[in-house]
């Protein structure tokens, strides 16, 4: 992860909320991706049919 001061955030003053909109953009891919991967790792045996012991 970059500094902010090397992401540019302190040089430009157009770049003062860089650090925060990566922050933001980071945080809206890893979310959904997080809920998907917990999803398949919960049901990742659902395919396997149990058969009951008699």
């Amino acid at each position: 992860m970059a500094c902010p001061a090397c992401a540019g955030s302190l040089q430009n003053p157009k770049d003062k909320f860089l650090v925060y909109s990566l922050m933001i953009f980071i945080a809206l891919i890893y979310i959904p991706f997080y809920l998907l991967y917990r999803t398949i790792y919960k049901n990742r045996n659902l395919n396997q049919i149990t058969e009951p012991k008699a």
